[in-house]
């Protein structure tokens, strides 16, 4: 599997310094409903990113009243190093897929069980 560090940063919209993120939040409201802030630390695996941003992005959505499985309107801003990726959530919960090679009755599924879990 290609390194899924490249995945994330090729579904990126934007590339902005990490310095400059919050001039750049101010004009990525003007397009988003929502902007979800996470760390991806070089260090971590795959499975290891995924169940630690995951589960808390997906209750996160639902509590805001928005889509999990398509969460239209939401930005993820990816830090990693000096720079934060911007990446729309639909394509980010795209990368959970294409990843995991989930089917969407399988996303569904293991949507309803973070859901459940504390």
């Amino acid at each position: 599997m290609a390194d899924f560090h490249d995945t994330i940063f090729a579904k990126a919209t934007k590339v902005v310094p990490g310095a400059a993120f919050n001039r750049a939040l101010e004009a990525l409201y003007n397009t988003a409903d929502l902007v979800y802030e996470v760390l991806l630390s070089p260090e971590l695996a795959w499975a290891q990113f995924r169940d630690r941003i995951y589960p808390p992005f997906i209750r996160y959505l639902k509590s805001k009243d928005f889509d999990p499985v398509r969460p239209v309107g939401v930005v993820v801003a990816v830090f990693f190093q000096d720079r934060c990726y911007l990446v729309d959530a639909v394509d980010f919960m795209g990368i959970l897929r294409e990843l995991d090679g989930l089917t969407p009755a399988a996303l569904d599924a293991l949507i309803r069980q973070w859901l459940l879990d504390p």
